[in-house]
């Protein structure tokens, strides 16, 4: 795929066609509001991971407006710890 572009996106999401996409708000949006977009197909997509940004009622009501999409799941906070052990050290509490 090279470069991230959106055109490269839209083309991964129409020949890959998966269930759920991570993005910025204004990504997302691009999906459903850009000209370009319309040349893809994206019914595959059912959920929509987003954060990084304010997601206001409006926003999320636009991205459902992609054909299948079934809910927006807004990240606030994510932490992983797989490269933390030190968090599992019953003598670091």
């Amino acid at each position: 795929m090279g470069r991230i572009t959106k055109e490269n996106i839209f083309k991964a999401v129409h020949k890959y066609k998966p269930g759920m996409i991570f993005g910025f708000p204004t990504f997302l949006l691009m999906l459903v509001n850009d000209p370009e977009a319309r040349k893809y197909d994206f019914t595959s997509l059912e959920y929509a991971s987003t954060g990084g940004a304010p997601i206001t009622p409006t926003i999320e009501a636009t991205i459902m407006k992609l054909p299948n999409m079934k809910a927006v799941l807004i990240v606030i906070h994510l932490m992983i710890l797989i490269n933390f052990p030190v968090l599992f050290n019953s003598s670091f509490y």
